[in-house]
């Protein structure tokens, strides 16, 4: 399968939606990795018991294949550009032309998603192409959706070694959406 960018999967350390995702094991056995990549060395198969909680120190969301998004009509990102002198923050609008295809990373929560455009990764500030309702969903053609990976690590902050595991259906039920 294709990665990202230069054979590498593109890596957020934030997970979909509007708050931290909760989990409760579906099954009884857990496989855990070194690394969040099932290419990784198998650590171990945690036994757990169906229904309990499953708690994690950090989550990693892996974009294997962008989706890609075509602008049919103009369209302006308007894009939050943070200063380390808080509280003070600036924007730049990035202008989209017919026939330009960005990639479409992940969705962050509340109408925001992490897009790559001409090779820069941002915040779009809102995802019209995912919103029928929206008035400028017209604007774009969406082309293709990501293809991506959930992990977390059930290692306790600062304790080695990571024990990462693959946030599937099969194995797990959250209050997200889960790839």
């Amino acid at each position: 399968m294709p990665s990202v960018a230069g054979g590498q999967p593109y890596d957020s350390t934030t997970s979909e939606g509007e708050f931290p995702a909760h989990f409760k094991a579906k099954t009884e056995n857990l496989t855990l990795y070194t690394k969040p990549s099932q290419q990784s060395k198998v650590l171990e198969h945690r036994k757990v018991k169906k229904g309990q909680n499953i708690d994690y120190s950090e989550t990693k969301f892996r974009i294997k294949v962008p989706g890609k998004v075509k602008v049919i009509y103009p369209y302006t990102f308007r894009i939050e550009k943070t200063i380390n002198t808080a509280p003070f923050t600036t924007y730049v609008d990035v202008d989209m032309k017919p026939g330009e295809i960005f990639d479409y990373l992940q969705y962050l929560g509340e109408g925001y998603c992490l897009i790559r455009v001409r090779g820069e990764e941002m915040s779009s500030g809102e995802c019209p192409w995912l919103m029928e309702k929206h008035p400028f969903s017209s604007h774009f053609n969406y082309m293709s959706k990501p293809v991506s990976e959930w992990w977390i690590n059930l290692t306790p902050k600062g304790k080695k070694p990571d024990r990462w595991l693959r946030v599937e259906k099969a194995t797990l039920e959250s209050d997200h959406i889960l790839p």
